[in-house]
C-alpha cells in the first residue's frame, strides 16, 4: 500500500509541475552598471517576452565600488563578476534585495598579464578557475581557486560554447588548439588544427552544433563538447581535394545547412547521419552538380528543386522546377513558404514528388507591400500578430489558412512604435484599434510596464493569470499612458512632454507608472 501511495504522489507531482504556467517563465533578467554622481549602482530590469515592456526594476549602491571603467566581466547563476581599473569583484546575488550586498574582491587587475578565460585567471604561472561560493560566512571560505590541469600559459580564447550551467571554451597557443571544460576544469588537445588558421562555423544553431576547422582537418562538435569528432575522412573519401578554408556555409534556416567549395557540388550536412550503401553513417555527404538559389534557401539538382539537406542526398520529394524566369528571386519565409514578386507559393506533395504552388486570394507582399514585424508579436496574451501593409489596408493573414482573415483600412502612413502602430487619428494597440488624442504626427513612444495581477495559474490552471501593460507616448504637447482595457489614451497631468524620452524612461516612470 505505502508503494502505490508513493506511486501515486509521484504522478500527481509530475502532473503538477508539468500542467503549471507561470508568467515569470518567460521574461528576461538583466543586469547593468550606471554611474551617478561618482558612485555605482548595479541595475537590475526584468522584461517582458517582448523585450521592451519592464516587468520589475531595482537598483542597489554598490559600496567601495569606483565607478572608473567599471564593467560587468561575467555573470553566474549565484553572482556578477564586476570589474574596474584596480580589481575584479564578485557579487553575490542573493544578497541584492538584503540592507548589506555582498561583495568580494576576488582578483588584482594589474597581476593579470592575459585575460582572464571564462572564470579562469593566470595566478603566478598557473591558469586557476574561480570557485565562488556566495553562502559560506567568511571570505576565505567563499573564494576558492581550483588548478586548471593542462592549460598551456599562454593560452588565448578563441570561442566559447555556453550550454546550461557549464561553458566550453575553445583555445590556443603559438602550437596547438584545445577544448577547455570548466565544469571539470581540464583541457583536451583538439589534434592536427593549426592554431593561425583554425576557424569556427555553426551547423545547427538550434541544437548547438559546430565545426571547428582549417586547411586539413575538420571537426564537429555537439551538446558543449560533449562529443568532438574529427571527420575529416568523409570528406577525403568522396574525393575532396580543396582546402577546407576555401568553403562556404550556406544556411536556409537555423537547422539546414550545405557547405560549398565552388566547385560546382554541394555538402549537405545532416546531423542524425546519412547512411552509405557500402555501410556506414557519415554527417556530410556531396551531391555533384548542385547550385544553392539565394535567397530562396532551395537547391537545383538535375532539373529539380529540393528545400532540405537530407532530401537533396536521397532525392526525396523533388520540386518540380516552375516555369516561371524569377525564381532565383524566391525568398523564404519563416513558415517555410515563399514569395516572389506579389505572389506566395507552398510545396505541394504530388505522388512522388512536390510543385510549387501559388497560393490564391494570397496577400499581397510584393514591392508594394510591407511585412510588419515589431515587438508587439511576444506580449504575453496581449500580443498583435504579424500583418501587411499594402494599398492603404492593414491585413492579417492566416498562413495556416491561406486567408485574409481581418483587414482595417488606413489613409495615412502606419507609424511603428515598437509595441504600437499609429495611424490617421487611431492606435493599433493589442491587436485592438482604440482612438488616439495624441497629434499622429509628432507622437513618440516612451515605455511600458507589466502590471503582474495573478502571475501563475495554481498549477493546474485553476487560477487565470493577469497580465497588464502601462503604454506610455509624448506628443509636442503632451504626455499620455495607456493601460490594456481602457478605451483610449489619458493625459498624465503636470508632465512637460520635452522633459521625457525613452532614453530616461525608467528613472522618470517607474515609480510612477500608476500615475492617472
Amino acid at each position: 500500500m505505502k508503494n502505490i501511495v508513493l506511486m501515486f504522489i509521484f504522478i500527481l507531482t509530475t502532473q503538477l509541475l508539468t500542467a503549471s504556467e507561470c508568467y515569470h517563465y518567460h521574461t528576461i533578467k538583466t543586469y547593468q552598471l550606471k554611474n551617478t554622481d561618482g558612485k555605482l549602482y548595479l541595475e537590475m530590469i526584468v522584461k517582458d517576452p517582448n523585450k521592451v515592456s519592464i516587468a520589475s526594476y531595482n537598483k542597489v549602491l554598490l559600496k567601495g565600488v569606483m565607478p572608473t571603467n567599471a564593467v560587468i566581466f561575467k555573470e553566474t547563476q549565484d553572482g556578477i563578476i564586476l570589474k574596474n581599473d584596480t580589481w575584479y569583484y564578485y557579487v553575490a546575488k542573493n544578497t541584492l534585495d538584503e540592507e548589506t550586498v555582498l561583495i568580494d574582491r576576488i582578483v588584482d587587475v594589474k597581476t593579470q598579464t592575459l585575460s582572464p578565460i571564462g572564470f579562469s585567471f593566470l595566478l603566478g604561472n598557473t591558469w586557476q578557475k574561480l570557485d565562488y561560493n556566495p553562502y559560506y560566512p567568511t571570505k576565505a571560505e567563499r573564494v576558492k581557486f581550483t588548478p586548471v590541469k593542462n592549460m598551456p600559459k599562454d593560452a588565448t580564447l578563441i570561442s566559447s560554447f555556453p550550454y546550461g550551467r557549464n561553458t566550453t571554451n575553445l583555445l590556443k597557443d603559438k602550437s596547438k588548439v584545445y577544448s577547455y571544460d570548466e565544469a571539470t576544469a581540464e583541457v583536451t588537445i583538439l589534434e592536427n588544427l593549426n592554431p593561425n588558421s583554425t576557424k569556427i562555423d555553426t551547423l545547427n544553431e538550434s541544437s548547438d552544433e559546430y565545426c571547428i576547422y582549417d586547411g586539413d582537418t575538420f571537426y564537429i562538435t555537439k551538446d558543449n563538447f560533449s562529443t568532438v569528432e574529427d571527420v575529416t575522412y568523409q570528406f577525403k573519401s568522396m574525393g575532396l581535394k580543396q582546402s577546407f578554408l576555401k568553403l562556404n556555409f550556406h544556411r536556409p534556416n537555423n537547422f539546414r545547412t550545405y557547405l560549398d567549395f565552388q566547385d560546382g557540388a554541394l555538402w549537405s550536412y545532416v546531423s542524425a547521419g546519412i547512411s552509405l550503401e557500402q555501410g556506414g553513417d557519415v554527417n556530410f555527404y556531396k551531391v555533384d552538380d548542385s547550385r544553392y538559389l539565394e535567397p530562396s534557401g532551395l537547391v537545383l539538382h538535375n532539373g529539380f528543386l529540393y528545400d532540405d539537406p537530407w532530401n537533396l542526398v536521397y532525392e526525396h520529394r523533388p520540386i518540380d522546377l516552375p516555369k516561371l524566369k524569377n525564381i532565383k528571386d524566391f525568398a523564404l519565409n519563416e513558415d517555410d513558404s515563399y514569395t516572389v514578386g506579389k505572389a506566395i507559393y507552398t510545396v505541394r506533395d504530388l505522388n512522388g514528388g512536390s510543385i510549387l504552388e501559388k497560393v490564391e486570394n494570397a496577400v499581397s507582399v510584393g514591392n508594394d507591400a510591407i511585412a510588419t514585424f515589431n515587438h508587439a508579436l511576444w506580449s504575453y496574451r496581449h500580443a498583435t500578430p504579424q500583418f501587411y501593409l499594402s494599398n492603404n489596408t492593414i491585413s492579417f493573414y492566416n498562413y495556416n489558412t491561406q486567408n485574409t482573415e481581418r483587414t482595417i483600412k488606413h489613409k495615412s502612413a502606419v507609424k511603428d512604435l515598437k509595441l504600437v502602430f499609429a495611424f490617421d487619428d487611431k492606435l493599433l494597440i493589442e491587436n485592438i484599434v482604440i482612438p488616439s488624442i495624441a497629434d499622429y504626427k509628432s507622437v513618440e513612444f516612451l515605455g511600458s510596464t507589466v502590471d503582474v495581477k495573478q502571475g501563475c495559474d495554481g498549477g493546474r490552471g485553476q487560477i487565470e493569470i493577469i497580465i497588464e501593460y502601462n503604454y506610455y507616448f509624448k506628443d509636442k504637447d503632451a504626455v499620455y499612458k495607456y493601460h490594456t482595457g481602457d478605451n483610449g489614451l489619458k493625459v498624465i497631468k503636470d508632465k512637460d512632454s520635452s522633459s521625457y524620452n525613452e532614453a530616461n524612461f525608467i528613472c522618470t516612470f517607474w515609480s510612477n507608472n500608476n500615475e492617472n
